[in-house]
């Protein structure tokens, strides 16, 4: 799979997972070849991410619910934030 393609599936700000990159049919040698050329940076271990891109906490979520499937989701605090109601909640 040739790079642009890749970077048009792959969502702006997120993290990509060493299991996506196989999923869209890219190889272990393909992906060091990005890597190694700085089109993609690896920041931990499985775990990508574009080169000149910010990844926020939000990029490495969708990481883990969209490509790895697993069901975490943010709650307290951060949950009433994103929905619009953390004026309404006092932290002492």
């Amino acid at each position: 799979m040739k790079i642009t393609e890749l970077f048009k599936n792959w969502p702006p700000n997120t993290i990509a997972t060493s299991k996506w990159f196989q999923e869209m049919g890219v190889s272990r040698q393909l992906l060091y070849k990005y890597t190694w050329s700085e089109f993609i940076i690896k920041v931990a271990n499985g775990c990508y991410k574009k080169q000149g891109e910010e990844i926020d906490w939000s990029g490495a979520l969708y990481a883990v619910q969209k490509q790895l499937e697993h069901s975490i989701y943010p709650y307290g605090c951060t949950a009433l934030e994103l929905h619009g109601y953390r004026h309404h909640v006092t932290i002492q």
